[in-house]
């Protein structure tokens, strides 16, 4: 409950500057969607908000660009997806009719590319390296018990 009384008094002294670090560590996932909606709906126009996160679901949903510090200094600023261009790694975000824990962890064993990024109702999205055998992938989750709706590769 503090984080949260601190987070809206920040938002609202209508600052033109916003500094936060890891702003959703240690809510609950409906306080982290409160949160994050509550950013995304804000009035950017006028204000530069400043995330410190490691849940780059987060920093994707949030924010327009990000900066990568390495060693105190600035290694990169761009968007998401250019970061992602340039790199060997990229999203897998798959959508179910139905998923579970389970399936999600017979994907992990499965596919030793995948690393887990998050979960939500009946979507699921990993960081893989681009090398993921695609079509391995899609034929795995048509023939186990859930219904596949969407891969995206992003």
């Amino acid at each position: 409950m503090k984080k949260r009384i601190l987070i809206g008094r920040v938002l609202l002294l209508n600052s033109n500057l916003i500094l936060l670090d890891e702003p959703t560590s240690g809510l609950d996932p409906e306080g982290q969607r409160f949160l994050q909606n509550l950013l995304l709906s804000s009035n950017k126009k006028d204000k530069l908000i400043l995330l410190s996160s490691h849940n780059l679901y987060e920093i994707e949903r949030i924010c327009d660009k990000i900066l990568i510090l390495e060693d105190g200094y600035i290694k990169q600023i761009s968007s998401i997806n250019e970061m992602f261009k340039e790199s060997d790694d990229m999203i897998v975000e798959i959508l179910m009719k139905d998923i579970d824990d389970e399936m999600v962890l017979k994907m992990i064993e499965q596919f030793k590319e995948l690393t887990f990024i998050s979960s939500e109702l009946n979507k699921v999205r990993f960081f893989s390296k681009k090398n993921l055998n695609k079509v391995k992938l899609q034929k795995f989750l048509k023939k186990d018990k859930g219904e596949l709706i969407e891969i995206k590769y992003y």
